[in-house]
């Protein structure tokens, strides 16, 4: 925008024509070389931010506002393929970063800071395993959205509102809202692991945990993961070559939007004996087979 200040500007190190600004209000970027450019939001607010640095390495963007706090977007390398080609779609995975398996520690005492009291802080950090970025061109809408922006369209023009038909109030009722579904595969094609998120236009992430899903049967309520419990998971997939696909769903109808995108999950093997081995997996497999099968008879 015109009349705003500019306090820095960085350019990344991989593709020249990508930019950041730290502005008086917000941080900006540009993929153009600055012929255009768009405003960072998704969380970060429009204060005056002095200072910006890249860590090369983990492709992280670090923003210093003037209030003495610290931003930092995660691997920002999906905006060098921020192209008209690309937005042109109707779905788009940008291209994924290696993925490291690990497990987890607890330094501080289960998860967070433990039992180290209010006043010791922690920043989380960020999500573990394998974070697709992916980009949806438009969300389904449902007729109740439909019906409604005609009723406020017609408010505002000053004409009359057509009420809805039983079979129309039928329809709405009967919508199934939109949601997203991701199906990871490994390199022989066998699934996995599916995600589902909802439908939500524009550029957004989400995360696989490297796990297999849990074989505990489907109970109507489940309890909430606190401190001194852990998520009901399946075991940790091996490393290698994997591929996940991108579908939509609009009232029931399935739509596959992104063909198979690979990438890779490499272990970090830090202990004398290896974890990970196809023995290894099978066991813990067979193992949930056995505790679904105790569990269910309950």
């Amino acid at each position: 925008p015109k009349r705003l200040i500019t306090w820095r500007i960085v350019q990344d190190h991989k593709k020249k024509d990508l930019l950041f600004a730290a502005t008086e209000f917000g941080i900006y970027f540009t993929n153009n070389g600055g012929s255009s450019w768009m405003q960072l939001d998704g969380g970060l607010p429009t204060i005056s931010f002095r200072d910006l640095t890249i860590q090369r390495r983990e492709d992280d963007l670090v923003c210093a506002s003037f209030g003495r706090g610290f931003y930092v977007l995660d691997d920002y390398s999906p905006l060098r393929e921020l192209t008209d080609e690309n937005l042109d779609k109707e779905g788009f995975i940008f291209p994924i970063k290696t993925a490291l398996e690990y497990v987890e520690s607890n330094p501080l005492g289960l998860r967070g800071t433990g039992s180290q009291g209010a006043s010791h802080y922690a920043s989380p950090n960020p999500a573990f395993g394998a974070t697709f970025t992916y980009y949806l061109k438009e969300a389904p809408k449902s007729p109740k959205a439909l019906r409604q922006e005609k009723e406020k369209e017609a408010r505002e023009n000053g004409t009359d509102i057509d009420y809805p038909t039983y079979e129309e109030f039928v329809a709405e009722d009967n919508y199934e809202d939109a949601y997203l579904l991701f199906v990871v595969k490994d390199a022989n094609g066998n699934e996995v692991r599916k995600m589902k998120t909802g439908a939500s236009q524009g550029i957004n992430r989400i995360t696989w945990n490297l796990r297999y899903p849990s074989t505990t049967p489907i109970r109507t309520s489940q309890g909430t993961v606190g401190r001194y419990s852990y998520p009901n998971e399946g075991p940790l997939a091996l490393p290698g070559t994997y591929s996940v696909e991108m579908y939509m769903s609009n009232n029931g109808v399935l739509t596959k939007l992104v063909e198979p995108t690979s990438f890779e999950v490499k272990a970090l093997e830090n202990s004398s004996l290896a974890r990970q081995s196809k023995e290894n997996l099978a066991f813990k497999q067979e193992l949930s087979e056995l505790r679904r099968r105790v569990r269910g008879t309950g």
